[in-house]
């Protein structure tokens, strides 16, 4: 990638170096010399972007983080200073904080972290979380790489560009928006979707830190169909010597409910999360206190602990009902089984119950299409976009005028040199 030259100044602040620099834009090392505080200045650059469309919907995401986290006052959410909006970049100054993100410090290292350090990095983590959701701001991508480990020890979570503010009429990006694995069922589904993402995604966060390794692994598609339909391995079969029991099944109980398919089955808010967390820590930190904070009943004690990884009562949705997921459209979406040693599992990894024939989906009026057709179109548009893919052919599906108006929406955003196979493959069963 061609380096973007460096300018001396973004805005009123002054250029001091090059923090990192991504496929679309550069961070940087600045200084504001009105107050002499040393900033962080996150950028895109506008001549990366292609279309005028594209750069009013990145300009309106930074905006919108900045509009979110500038409500938010809490010491483990990086706090955002100004939005600017210049004929060249759009641009955040957000407080400069010094450290790695949790990402390179988990790839920076073969050793697992302590138990113990792990559970206090997703307490504090839980406590800024309760402190947005509080303030009506889901963040909507919670990952490692979203969460820095200050170089003092705490940590902050940043990077709120898809966050949801739920009482301001902004236009959002895509509810599907987000990184697999830890991205809620309902993020893939494409469905409504509210604080309890976030609370999903922080069971996901404190499994991969006591395991060691991610919930769901294998391609998007795999990662997708073992969220929609799978429970992750009981920590005792993945961490290399286990934690001490009976702390092993605690845990289990504790991710499996944040991990619930059903959101209504989560912890009800993050406070309840970190409250069930932290009795299982002796000596846990309180939660940090807030600036401006609406004053809180905390709870005495915590909510009684699950069965662990509770089965929903009926699965979210079964092979027959998610077109993705037809047996037809892919082999590598077989579920995977627990290693024979593993502990008996809750009956959500039984095996899924076999697809009844589905008969063809009358879309509009007069325009009939196949079951196997909008499945076939799913699966070929996923190798090209991911998980928005779903969304992207029941929108064509709702729109077209016919057949072949439905193959032309849905190749409409894959690239140029890909689009006359995807036709010819689709076409063929028209």
């Amino acid at each position: 990638m061609k380096p973007v030259p460096t300018p001396e100044r973004i805005g009123k602040f002054v250029i001091q170096s090059v923090l990192g620099q991504g496929a679309m834009g550069v961070v940087y090392k600045a200084l504001d010399p009105n107050i002499r505080r040393t900033v962080a200045i996150k950028t895109v650059h506008k001549h990366l972007l292609g279309a005028e469309h594209e750069q009013a919907a990145i300009a309106a995401r930074f905006r919108n983080e900045a509009q979110a986290v500038g409500r938010l006052h809490h010491p483990g959410i990086v706090q955002i200073y100004e939005f600017g909006d210049t004929p060249d970049c759009a641009y955040i100054a957000m407080e400069y904080v010094e450290g790695q993100d949790l990402d390179q410090v988990l790839r920076g290292s073969s050793e697992l972290l302590p138990a113990r350090r792990a559970c206090d990095i997703v307490l504090q983590l839980l406590d800024a979380l309760d402190c947005a959701h509080e303030q009506g701001v889901w963040h909507r991508d919670v990952k490692p790489a979203n969460l820095i480990v200050t170089n003092a020890g705490p940590v902050k979570l940043t990077d709120f560009g898809i966050a949801r503010l739920h009482d301001v009429g902004l236009t959002q990006v895509a509810s599907t928006i987000g990184t697999p694995g830890y991205m809620a069922p309902e993020q893939y589904l494409g469905d409504a979707v509210d604080h309890r993402v976030d609370i999903y995604a922080a069971g996901v966060l404190l499994y991969r830190l006591l395991a060691g390794s991610p919930a769901f692994a294998g391609t998007p598609e795999a990662v997708m169909y073992k969220v929609l339909h799978e429970a992750p391995k009981p920590l005792a079969s993945v961490r290399p010597g286990g934690l001490p029991a009976p702390y092993d099944r605690q845990f289990d109980a504790l991710i499996g409910r944040a991990m619930a398919k059903q959101r209504q089955d989560r912890w009800p808010s993050a406070l309840e999360f970190r409250t069930a967390l932290a009795s299982l820590l002796p000596g846990a930190p309180a939660p940090a206190p807030r600036a401006g904070a609406t004053a809180l009943q905390r709870p005495t004690a915590p909510p009684p602990l699950a069965t662990p990884y509770p089965a929903p009562a009926a699965p979210m949705y079964s092979p027959a009902t998610s077109p993705v997921y037809s047996p037809a459209a892919a082999p590598m979406h077989a579920p995977t089984t627990a290693p024979s040693h593993a502990p008996a599992m809750a009956p959500i990894n039984a095996p899924m119950p076999s697809p009844l024939p589905a008969p063809a989906t009358q879309m509009r009026p007069g325009v009939v299409l196949s079951d196997s057709l909008r499945t076939r179109a799913t699966a070929l548009l996923t190798q090209q976009l991911g998980p928005v893919a779903r969304v992207v052919v029941k929108r064509a599906a709702e729109s077209a005028a016919s057949p072949e108006d439905f193959v032309e929406r849905v190749i409409d955003g894959v690239a140029a040199a890909e689009k006359p196979a995807m036709r010819r493959a689709l076409h063929a069963m028209l």
